[in-house]
């Protein structure tokens, strides 16, 4: 669970790769052991493993080939727990099993499949939410968590009226939430700095639907005046990460500006935009104008960055793809 602000990014594998073995070994022993916590050990050393085997996709997204194996670990993982969870009524168990999936799906890019394990963890919170009679706030922690999962989904696929009421929804559980409990302070801050986040991607998409407005208007615009307005129009798409606004307009700038500097920071916009819609032999073929672009402004340090972007697009390839 430390990985992500503890380990160096060179040390992170070999990090991963020694939880996976201590995961593995805690299994081994949760299965022999005759404690009456037996099945919740068992549920426990399974998320470790899954949870290892989640954090293992990042370090191996240039393979394919691994990312399949590790993406297969996982969710083999997480679901033997999250059926052992349910087979012995662990509730909370089955609900951090339904969230680790659902993130293991989202590393991997599969959100429908993420946004049905969302959906199952909520479902299961309203049917087992008076089995506590000793705890009014008994899974609302953990059901503001599965909203503000299904929040950051949404807004990631850009469906903003729906992840602002996700957020909503989890800072309304989380004001009912007993104070005390672990971690809601600090929940209720992200949640604020979440809605923020989405308020302001609103109001710049509104402000994107202007502009365009505004460019296809019948009135001619002056060439000043039509540059100024691309130029406002691709900053907010570029902060909202709005693909097809940029793959439209982002030609219709590039030859209107004379500086380098600008033509670079555009075209890098570009490929961004081609690599999230995965057009990534496009996304190569812009980089490499980017790349001539920096040089020509003299900017040695976002030329190495581009290089490096190069790299990493190229290794995302098919093996036979690759130029």
């Amino acid at each position: 669970r430390a990985l992500d602000s503890l380990v160096p990014p060179s040390q992170r594998e070999r990090f991963i790769v020694q939880a996976r073995d201590m995961a593995d070994r805690s299994l081994m022993n949760a299965k022999k052991c005759s404690s009456m916590d037996k099945n919740s050990m068992i549920q426990q050393a399974l998320i470790a493993r899954a949870m290892t085997a989640s954090h293992s996709l990042e370090t191996s997204e240039s393979d394919s080939k691994i990312s399949r194996s590790d993406l297969l670990a996982a969710t083999k993982s997480i679901r033997e727990a999250i059926d052992l969870a349910k087979n012995t009524n662990q509730h909370l168990a089955f609900i951090e099993g339904c969230m680790t999936m659902a993130d293991v799906l989202l590393r991997s890019k599969q959100s429908e499949e993420a946004e049905r394990y969302l959906g199952k963890g909520l479902r299961y919170c309203d049917l087992h939410r008076n089995n506590n009679p000793g705890d009014p706030y008994f899974l609302l922690h953990l059901k503001a968590r599965l909203f503000r999962m299904q929040g950051e989904l949404r807004r990631g696929e850009g469906e903003l009226q729906l992840a602002l009421s996700a957020f909503s929804e989890a800072k309304h559980l989380l004001l009912e939430v007993d104070g005390d409990d672990e971690g809601v302070e600090e929940d209720l801050k992200e949640i604020e700095k979440l809605l923020e986040d989405c308020e302001a991607r609103m109001d710049r998409r509104e402000s994107i639907d202007n502009l365009e407005a505004v460019l296809s208007n019948d009135q001619p615009l002056s060439p000043p005046q039509r540059l100024q307005a691309l130029r406002n129009l691709l900053d907010l798409a570029n902060l909202n990460a709005a693909t097809a606004p940029i793959l439209h307009y982002s030609p219709q700038i590039l030859p209107l500006l004379s500086s380098a500097r600008e033509r670079a920071r555009i075209l890098r916009c570009w490929g961004c935009a081609l690599v999230r819609e995965k057009k990534l032999m496009e996304a190569v073929g812009k980089a490499r104008l980017e790349l001539s672009a920096w040089h020509a402004a003299g900017e040695g340090k976002e030329e190495a960055k581009c290089l490096g972007a190069i790299c990493k697009i190229i290794a995302a390839l098919p093996v036979d793809k690759r130029p």
